[in-house]
């Protein structure tokens, strides 16, 4: 794992937070993480680089920084291997592709999005289920813009960081997938 890279959990594992400790299942095993694990488990959401969770985890932890450091960047790969936590640009010029695990119906000018491992269901109004119309076709958040724009020409100069943010939503939620171009 690059120290730029932004880890996060995969769409196709569940976790729970015990506190201390965290139990991740990835359809076929079940994972126990302890203590400092469980800590860069928790890290580990899409927000911070891998060298940023090194830096926080290296905060609360006595001894050599750089040992911490090391450490955390061999767990994180670790996790990387085993398919638990993956990486991807994000941001406008990141793509994007619905996972097999998520359906999803249109309802005139709405959407509804179902994820079909845990149930959690997510409603778009007009705007957003064309984003999602948009990005399940072409898969990238500059065209999703572009088409948008064309297709309004009245909307707002924020339109990209709605898009944006509607797309990182639906990461987040494990509704999106992002993948490197």
């Amino acid at each position: 794992m690059n120290v730029d890279d932004r880890p996060y959990p995969s769409p196709t594992v569940d976790s729970i937070d015990l506190g201390v400790e965290t139990l991740v299942y990835d359809g076929d095993n079940l994972h126990l993480l302890e203590a400092r694990a469980a800590s860069i488990w928790k890290h580990a959401d899409g927000r911070l680089s891998a060298a940023q969770i090194a830096a926080e985890i290296a905060e609360g932890v006595a001894g050599r920084t750089e040992d911490v450091h090391r450490d955390v960047m061999e767990f994180l790969d670790q996790l990387t291997d085993q398919g638990l936590v993956v990486t991807s640009d994000t941001g406008p010029k990141a793509g994007y592709r619905r996972p097999g695990h998520v359906g999803y119906v249109l309802d005139g000018d709405h959407a509804l999005l179902v994820h079909l491992r845990n149930g959690r269901r997510q409603a778009l109004n007009g705007t957003g289920s064309r984003v999602w119309e948009l990005i399940c076709q072409h898969g990238n958040a500059d065209t999703v813009v572009q088409k948008m724009r064309a297709e309004h020409p009245e909307a707002p100069p924020t339109l990209e960081c709605e898009v944006a943010a509607l797309l990182e939503q639906l990461r987040v939620a494990g509704l999106l997938v992002p993948v490197k171009r």
